[in-house]
């Protein structure tokens, strides 16, 4: 039996899309709803779940590559042993970004597309 861990290390996004789950978080004025995790909650996170037996991380959010600290959370992961997963609007994928996917061992980066149509798919929820 292989467990696996998804965490949403971020409720922060730089879309709105109408679709979204996290679409409530990203909309609200109460910035207390939109507070990361430090980096130290989040690899303790990877340490214990890694300890009791999780082998495949799956990092989401929100848009996990608005944290600054998402090389040093990937890097971590792969000191833990993990198989990691990334899922991501892919909006803020440049080539830094793209380098450090490589770097870190990321196995897969899943990017969420509703629509190939640029009007249904940004229908009023580009931000940034």
């Amino acid at each position: 039996m292989v467990i696996g861990l998804n965490l949403n290390v971020t409720r922060r996004c730089n879309l709105k899309c109408k679709y979204c789950g996290a679409t409530a978080d990203c909309r609200s004025s109460q910035e207390e709803n939109l507070q990361d995790l430090s980096t130290d909650k989040v690899v303790s996170i990877l340490r214990y779940a890694g300890d009791a037996g999780a082998r495949v991380l799956t990092l989401a959010g929100g848009e996990p590559f608005v944290r600054e600290d998402l090389p040093e959370i990937l890097y971590a992961a792969g000191d833990y042993g993990y198989v990691v997963g990334l899922l991501t609007n892919g909006t803020l994928i440049d080539e830094e970004a793209a380098a450090t996917l490589a770097r870190s061992g990321v196995l897969y980066v899943r990017v969420s597309m509703e629509s190939p149509n640029e009007e249904v798919y940004y229908n009023g929820a580009l931000v940034s």
